[in-house]
């Protein structure tokens, strides 16, 4: 019975770190806010978040600038080409901070594999 105990605990503590390694993969970090105009001028790699007024956001590739528009930019099928961004109704703007976001990756990379050797050199 004892040794059936220390096995459910073990597969709970695999499930808890399995669980961790997945938020570390799925996390995107952003920078500090900055202007429409930086955003679009930056050429760095990277998703751009636009946070309206209402609460609701868009995540874009990019951000362009065409005659005086600020466009948001997507190449997804699912998505709309091309957003016409009004500058009144944004409150923030943040580009996503891609070294933050691969370190995520790669601790959740890492804690997944450590769980992983904990379940093959226990069984």
């Amino acid at each position: 019975m004892q040794i059936d105990l220390r096995l459910n605990r073990f597969t709970i503590n695999i499930f808890i770190a399995l669980i961790v390694s997945l938020f570390f993969v799925g996390c995107n970090s952003y920078k500090k806010p900055v202007s429409l105009e930086d955003a679009s001028q930056d050429s760095k790699k990277g998703y751009v978040k636009v946070t309206y007024n209402n609460g609701d956001h868009d995540i874009f590739e990019k951000l362009e600038i065409e005659n005086g528009i600020v466009y948001g930019i997507n190449s997804k099928k699912n998505k709309v080409p091309r957003t016409a961004l009004k500058d009144s109704e944004i409150m923030k703007v943040e580009k996503q901070d891609r070294g933050v976001a691969t370190r995520n990756t790669i601790l959740g990379i890492l804690v997944a594999g450590f769980a992983v050797y904990q379940i093959t050199t226990m069984l």
